[in-house]
């Protein structure tokens, strides 16, 4: 499970550099770059507190920065979901502690 919550962090990650730089090429540097980095995939093995907050405060980061990004569509509906996720990731994790 952490593993796959930390798979939705890298790739919320390449999303914001997607929208940040308007190419999904630096988006996938972002996250063959984060991937790459060992402390990351480590935690990514065993760490069940740390990873699910990284990935709620990057969901939370991705739906701000969707707020303003320049593309069309249902904007408010990608929004309001990703901070719904965000919010649900988070409060899991506060209730198991």
């Amino acid at each position: 499970g952490v593993l796959l919550i930390g798979l939705a962090g890298t790739a919320a990650a390449a999303a914001i550099t997607r929208i940040l730089l308007g190419s999904w090429r630096w988006g996938l540097v972002t996250a063959a770059t984060l991937l790459a980095l060992p402390m990351w995939t480590g935690h990514l093995m065993f760490n069940i507190k740390d990873v699910p907050v990284a990935t709620g405060y990057t969901l939370a980061t991705l739906a701000l920065v969707s707020m303003v990004s320049p593309t069309p569509g249902r904007k408010a509906w990608r929004v309001a979901g990703l901070v719904a996720a965000a919010t649900l990731l988070l409060m899991v994790l506060l209730l198991l502690r």
